[in-house]
Order: C-alpha cells, then sequence, then structure tokens
C-alpha cells in the first residue's frame, strides 16, 4: 500500500517486505525498525530520509539514496523555503 502526499509517497511494508528485513537483520547489525526501512529501500529502490547517520552510511554503502531531511530538501525541492516565505507574505498581504 502506498499513501501519495504530492511528490512523496510513504511506504507501507508488505509481507514481502518483512521477510527481505528479516534476512537483512540476521546479516546486519540492524534493529527491526531499520532492517524492514533498508527492505523497503533495497527491493522498492526508494530513497531513504533520516537523521540516523550510521544508517545513512550504511544504505548509501549499499548503494541506495539516503538523505537527511535538510539534504532531502535541497536536492529535491529547491527554494523551499524562500518559496514557503514568499507565499506566506502574500497570504498576510491579502489578509490585510
Amino acid at each position: 500500500m502506498v499513501l501519495m502526499f504530492g511528490a512523496i509517497e510513504i511506504e507501507v511494508p508488505d509481507s514481502g517486505d518483512m521477510l527481505v528485513a528479516n534476512r537483512l537483520q540476521s546479516e546486519k547489525p540492524l534493529d527491526p525498525f531499520d532492517s524492514i526501512g533498508l527492505g523497503i529501500i533495497l527491493v522498492k529502490s526508494t530513497i531513504l530520509v533520516s537523521r540516523n547517520d550510521e544508517f545513512i552510511k550504511l544504505v548509501k554503502k549499499l548503494n541506495a539514496e539516503a538523505y537527511t531531511p535538510e539534504e532531502f530538501l535541497k536536492s529535491y525541492f529547491p527554494n523551499i523555503f524562500v518559496r514557503i516565505k514568499d507565499a506566506m507574505g502574500d497570504i498576510l498581504k491579502n489578509a490585510i
């Protein structure tokens, strides 16, 4: 099941993802949540966004994309904060 939020997809693990996660957890020093996330990333070629630096390094070592939230926004949504600030300014101008 995939829930869509604009340009971002949130992946919900299925039984196949859980089997891969179980295998990964036995091969690598991962907690259950990280093994599920890594399984989804590897099987579905998705992007990891995390604040866990060690997990990001592991994912990149396995040739998958991984970013901190700030890096992700900068890479995929350039100037997002400027655009939000400008939009808020327009909203406030129109409210007066």
